[in-house]
């Protein structure tokens, strides 16, 4: 009985010696040359009571905020019990974000942690190792090799393989069914999907298996059934074939080589007694478990800021994307203390946030270096990581949404704060959904609120175009953009050309829209036309701009020598016709589409078609029918002051023109 006491004991004191130093250790720091510890908590969802389906690996993502090496080397991975567990990278990037697995086994949950931060360490032996639970995708970039048999298309698989620099991706997938390139755009990629199949019952087993172009799928490193050369895909099973496997685990390798950049494969089986084929899915593999992340601690501080993010949804825009994303700070907290902490984001594309959780648009794809900066009391702490922006090509079921679901978070940006980049798209997506005016004061609030240097002229000048045409097409309001183009030409070199652009479409405002012509000439001034024909876009405006002048004075002679100057540049793609019946041509395309749009009051194209038309061809503003068309546009938009100085303007330049009749006849 006193022994049997005494063992029980001793085996008391152990197990609470065993849970002290447990407790210590996941209180203590493993190794203090380790700058960052992440804890990843594994725990199954299943229990597996097959002995058949059981996890050898845990595999899970975060971001690391730049502070691993290159080639995660400093990456290691500490169990409860304070060993190191084997670990396998299965990407580093894009941005900061990492995905890795570890050794895991058990169906209870458990606590690991994920060290990293010291430059100074040294990749450990245990880089072989490869787990065999989970459905693996690996893709590769093709390097050369045959897929004209099952053999030949392995070994061209292979061969790829062989290279790490050839890789494009690692995933671990639900099934084998993918459509197509899930990581990048490579159109000529090397696929190969790796499983362990469970086999629960000896017993006659069917293969089937379709791709686009070549692909062989093979059990325990044989044969089973191949689909060699090149091909499109089919969505039927003819390609199939039936093998006994014994109960058990079984090695399953699915080769897959695809020219075309576009179609993916398929693998299906049935098992014994099934009456038709499914498809292989991760549920037939020896299970993987997905980790979740649980705390993040910085050496030796108290507070550590840390968030985690996934793609919500995307819409499609004529020229872009757009990327709507959720951020949420980790640890997640009570709300309480949610209250009690603040939470600032910036989203690296100028825009500002604030939350525990939040939600936020980003308008293209791109890598964007994303801050959080949380407040505890008198602690604080910040970390920044830079994300990946871009369509999640792996979730390929994930279909895209109206823009108007994006209105309520675009329309609470600080547009003082958009970058140039993302001007005109802001702009284009309120005229998409309708809200002009919110495109209008978008566009004027960031150009105005901008620091210009020369590398970005270009750009400015292309969207002042456009936010000043919308100005026109939807307030009619000329002064404002008058306005707007002199307040931007401010901001600008006055020795650049974007200086010039800017000022002659401030001019052209006040000529032909204002009657300004004292006030146009001031500004000319700074801007000489050009002596010779012009050699590019911006001579040539300031061409057409002094003619306009002379034209609104009734200088007809000198107005047409700018004109002509203008015509007879000889660049870019719009090169004015030089020979009359190609003129003539152009200008009854012109008229034709001008008219069908005015009948159907889409003034904005008729608009722009005169605007073309009288780039095209100059000679055509000294009171051809371009004129009388532009004359008939304001009456329709009733801009009655514009309509009469343009009247003017004709009588003035062709008084014995048949549009000058017109004209006197309509205001009769």
């Amino acid at each position: 009985y006193m022994i049997t006491n005494r063992q029980t004991i001793a085996k008391l004191i152990i197990i609470l010696i065993c849970t002290i130093t447990g407790i210590a250790f996941s209180q203590g720091w493993w190794n203090s040359q380790w700058q960052y510890r992440r804890t990843v908590v594994y725990n199954p969802k299943n229990q597996y009571p097959d002995r058949l389906a059981q996890p050898d690996a845990c595999v899970v993502s975060f971001l690391t905020a730049g502070a691993i090496k290159p080639d995660g080397s400093d990456i290691r991975v500490v169990g409860q019990d304070g060993n190191l567990r084997k670990v396998f990278i299965l990407s580093i990037g894009p941005g900061d974000l990492v995905r890795l697995e570890f050794q895991a086994k058990g169906t209870r949950k458990h606590r690991y942690y994920i060290y990293y931060g010291n430059p100074k360490a040294k990749l450990t032996n245990n880089d072989n190792w490869r787990p065999k639970s989970g459905l693996l995708l690996e893709t590769y970039k093709y390097a050369g090799g045959s897929i004209g048999s099952a053999e030949a298309t392995k070994a061209t698989v292979e061969r790829a393989a062989r290279s790490e620099k050839n890789l494009i991706g690692r995933a671990y997938i639900s099934a084998i069914f993918i459509p197509g390139n899930i990581f990048n755009d490579e159109r000529r990629t090397c696929n190969r999907y790796t499983g362990r199949l469970i086999c629960r019952k000896t017993g006659s087993y069917s293969f089937t298996i379709s791709s686009y172009d070549a692909s062989a799928l093979y059990i325990d490193d044989k044969l089973v059934v191949a689909w060699p050369c090149r091909h499109r895909w089919v969505g039927d099973i003819r390609h199939q074939k039936k093998i006994t496997l014994k109960s058990g685990i079984h090695k399953l390798t699915f080769y897959h080589v695809n020219f075309a950049g576009r179609g993916g494969a398929v693998a299906a089986w049935k098992v014994p007694s099934a009456g038709s084929f499914r498809i292989l899915v991760e549920d037939n593999f020896q299970p993987i478990v997905r980790g979740y992340l649980g705390q993040l601690k910085k050496h030796r501080k108290d507070i550590a800021a840390d968030f985690v993010y996934r793609q919500e949804n995307y819409a499609n825009m004529p020229k872009t994307t757009l990327f709507e994303y959720k951020f949420v700070s980790l640890p997640v907290e009570s709300k309480a203390r949610q209250r009690r902490e603040r939470y600032i984001w910036d989203f690296g594309d100028g825009q500002v946030g604030l939350g525990a959780e939040i939600s936020h648009v980003f308008l293209r794809e791109g890598i964007y270096p994303v801050t959080l900066q949380k407040r505890s009391g008198n602690k604080s702490d910040m970390i920044i990581n830079r994300i990946y922006i871009g369509r999640n090509r792996a979730n390929w079921k994930l279909r895209p949404v109206k823009m108007k679901k994006f209105l309520p978070i675009i329309s609470t940006y600080d547009f003082a704060r958009l970058k140039l980049n993302d001007i005109a798209t802001i702009m284009e997506y309120f005229q998409i959904v309708g809200q002009n005016k919110k495109a209008i004061e978008a566009a004027r609030k960031a150009l105005l609120s901008q620091r210009f240097e020369k590398k970005d002229y270009a750009k400015l000048t292309k969207i002042a175009d456009q936010l000043t045409d919308l100005i026109i097409d939807e307030t009619g309001n000329y002064a404002d953009a008058e306005k707007l183009l002199r307040n931007l030409a401010e901001r600008v070199d006055t020795s650049s050309s974007a200086f010039v652009w800017l000022t002659a479409r401030a001019c052209l405002i006040l000529i032909n829209r204002m009657g300004k012509d004292d006030t146009a000439e001031e500004l000319l001034k700074a801007c000489p036309p050009p002596a010779d024909l012009p050699k590019n876009k911006t001579e040539k405006l300031l061409d057409i701009v002094w003619g306009d002048l002379y034209r609104l004075r009734g200088n007809a002679e000198l107005a047409k020598k700018f004109y002509t100057h203008a015509q007879l540049a000889t660049f870019g793609e719009n090169r004015p016709a030089k020979n009359p019946i190609i003129a003539f041509a152009q200008s009854g395309s012109f008229v034709s589409a001008a008219e069908y749009y005015l009948q159907r009051r889409q003034y904005s194209m008729v608009r722009k078609l005169i605007d073309r038309w009288q780039w095209n061809q100059p000679t055509d503003r000294l009171g051809g029918y371009s004129c009388y068309l532009r004359y008939r546009l304001y009456y329709a938009q009733r801009q009655y002051p514009q309509a009469r100085l343009m009247a003017k303007i004709i009588k003035k330049i062709a008084s014995f023109s048949l549009y000058t009749r017109l004209i006197t006849h309509s205001q009769k």
